[in-house]
C-alpha cells in the first residue's frame, strides 16, 4: 500500500515493509498476493490533549470524554485534568435507517453513522463484493456493528452483524501485541536470537533442526527485532514465499498432508537466506510465522490461546480463532469466500479447488494471516492496542494508522485515526479492488464522522 497525501489527509511514514507480489506457488498453481502496510503520522489524542513542559508533572484522569479538552502546562507546573463519563449512545437498527441495494443487519448509533454504512455498501456494489462486515468506534465506544450482503453464494441468507471472517495480514499487529506482552512477562528479548543453531546455545528460542542438510549460513544471526521489521533475511521476490508452497514442501518432506508451521520452519532452516539479516527490509510472511513459534516457545502456550488469555482479555472481546482452509471445517458463522480461480488442493495435489478453499493452507498462517474474528472483535483490539502492538487506553488515540490484509477471497482494512475514530471492514472478495481506493473511502468517512461529532 503506497502512502499518498491529498484526499486521505495523511502523512505516511512506513513502519514495516509492504510488498506486492504474485507468487506462482509451485504445484499449488495459485497466484497469491498477501499485502500488509502499517503507517503512522503524528500521535495526537483528540478527546484529551495534554502538552507538558520541562520538569512538569501531569495527572490525567479520564474515561469517555464529552468534549475536547486541551491543557498546556509550563515549566515546574502540576496539572490535573478530569473528564466525566457519558452514557453510551442509543443504538438503532441499521436496516430501518438506510436504504441500500444490499441487505443490511446490525445496529448503529444513530443517523450520523448512515453515510459511513452507505459508503461501504456502495463500494461493495460497485466492486461486486458479495459479503462484508463493518465496525466503527470512537473514543472506545462502539458506534456501528453491521453485516452487509449475502452469507452464501446463492444469495439466500443475509450476513448478520458479528459474522466472523478471515482477516489475513491484520493478524500481524495482533501477533506483535502478543510479542510485547511475552517480552514483558516471559523475558523474550527483542535482541534475542530466534534460532538455536549450536548445541547448548543460550539467548535463543527455536530448537528446530533442519529437515535436511545443515543450518543455512546466517540463520543463527536472526533476531526477534529483525523479524518484527521484516529484516530477517527472507525475500519472497528473490526466492519464494514458503507459505504458498505447501505441495512442494510436503513432497520434499514426504508428507501426505500440508506442512504445519513448525514443519515449514524445519524445511526453511536449510534454505539459503536472501540477504544478511539486518541489512535491509523485505516483507516476509515467514518471518512472522517464526515470531509466532518463538512466542509459543517462550510462553508454553498455543498462540491463539495466548492471544485470548492476554491481548483479547484486555480488549474485552475474545471471539478469535484460527481459521480453517476447508469449508466443512470452518466456523458455521463464516461466509463463503469468493472464488477468483482454481488450484490443485494442498491436501492431495490432484483435486481442483477454489483458491480460498485449499489452494493454500490457512492453518499454518496462524501468526501472520490465519486469524478469524468478527469486525467488532478487531475494533475491541484497536480500542486497546495501537497497530504497532503497543497498549493504550480506549480514550487515547494512537495517531493515524492503517493496516490491510489480502488473500484470495479476502480483503480487510483496519484504521485508527488521530480523532479517536477506529474502523474495521472485512470483505470476502479482493480481485478487482484497488486497496488505495478503499483506504481513501474509509479514512474519508472516519474523518467526516469525527468532524460531525
Amino acid at each position: 500500500m503506497k502512502g499518498k497525501g491529498g484526499a486521505m489527509r495523511r502523512s505516511w511514514v512506513l513502519l514495516v515493509v509492504m510488498a506486492t507480489a504474485t507468487a506462482a506457488c509451485g504445484g499449488d498453481n495459485a497466484a497469491v498476493t498477501d499485502l500488509l502496510s502499517a503507517t503512522t503520522a503524528t500521535t495526537t489524542t483528540a478527546a484529551t490533549t495534554t502538552t507538558i513542559g520541562p520538569t512538569t508533572t501531569a495527572s490525567v484522569t479520564t474515561t469517555t470524554t464529552t468534549a475536547a479538552t486541551t491543557t498546556t502546562v509550563g515549566p515546574t507546573t502540576t496539572a490535573s485534568v478530569t473528564t466525566t463519563t457519558t452514557a453510551p449512545l442509543p443504538m438503532v437498527d441499521v436496516a430501518g435507517l438506510i436504504d441500500a441495494d444490499l441487505p443490511l443487519s446490525g445496529e448503529v448509533a444513530g443517523p450520523d453513522l448512515a453515510p459511513f454504512v452507505e459508503a461501504v455498501a456502495g463500494f461493495m456494489a460497485e466492486h461486486g463484493i458479495p459479503a462484508g462486515v463493518l465496525a466503527v468506534s470512537a473514543d472506545g465506544e462502539l458506534l456501528a456493528d453491521v453485516g452487509l450482503g449475502w452469507l452464501d453464494a446463492d444469495a439466500t441468507t443475509p450476513v448478520p452483524a458479528g459474522t466472523p471472517m478471515r482477516i489475513a495480514s491484520i493478524t500481524k499487529p495482533i501477533t506483535l501485541a502478543a510479542l510485547r506482552i511475552a517480552a514483558r512477562d516471559f523475558d523474550i528479548g527483542w535482541d534475542d536470537r530466534v534460532w538455536c543453531t549450536e548445541a547448548g546455545q543460550i539467548g535463543c528460542w527455536l530448537q528446530i533442526e533442519p529437515a535436511s542438510g545443515g543450518f543455512a549460513d546466517g540463520l543463527g544471526d536472526i533476531t526477534i527485532r529483525q523479524l518484527v521489521y521484516h529484516e530477517g533475511g527472507f525475500d519472497r521476490n528473490a526466492s519464494f514465499d514458503p507459505m504458498f508452497r505447501s505441495l512442494q514442501i510436503a513432497s520434499e518432506l514426504g508428507l501426505d498432508r500440508p506442512p504445519e508451521a513448525v514443519e515449514v520452519a524445519a524445511y526453511m532452516a536449510s534454505q539459503p537466506l536472501d540477504f544478511a539479516p539486518g541489512t535491509r527490509a523485505e516483507y516476509s510472511n515467514f518471518g512472522y510465522l517464526l515470531l509466532g513459534l518463538a512466542i509459543e516457545e517462550a510462553t508454553g502456550t498455543d498462540l491463539v490461546e495466548f492471544l485470548r488469555e492476554t491481548v483479547f482479555t484486555v480488549a474485552g472481546d475474545d471471539d478469535v480463532q484460527l481459521g480453517a482452509t476447508l469449508p466443512e471445517d470452518r466456523d458455521p458463522r463464516e461466509p463463503y469466500y469468493y472464488c477468483p480461480g482454481w488450484s490443485l488442493s494442498v491436501f492431495d495435489g490432484t483435486t481442483e479447488v477454489c483458491w480460498p478453499d485449499g489452494g493454500w493452507y490457512l492453518e499454518a498462517m496462524e501468526a501472520h494471516g490465519g486469524l478469524v474474528m468478527p469486525a467488532h472483535t478487531l475494533i475491541a483490539f484497536l480500542d486497546h492496542f495501537c497497530l504497532d502492538g503497543k497498549a493504550h487506553e480506549p480514550w487515547e488515540a494512537c495517531g493515524d494508522w492503517g493496516f490491510y490484509g489480502s488473500l484470495d477471497g479476502t480483503l480487510t482494512l483496519a484504521g485508527q485515526r488521530s480523532s479517536g475514530v477506529n474502523y474495521a471492514v472485512f470483505f470476502n472478495r479482493r480481485d478487482g479492488v484497488a486497496p488505495d481506493d478503499l483506504i481513501a473511502m474509509m479514512d474519508g468517512q472516519a474523518d467526516a464522522l469525527a468532524e460531525g461529532r
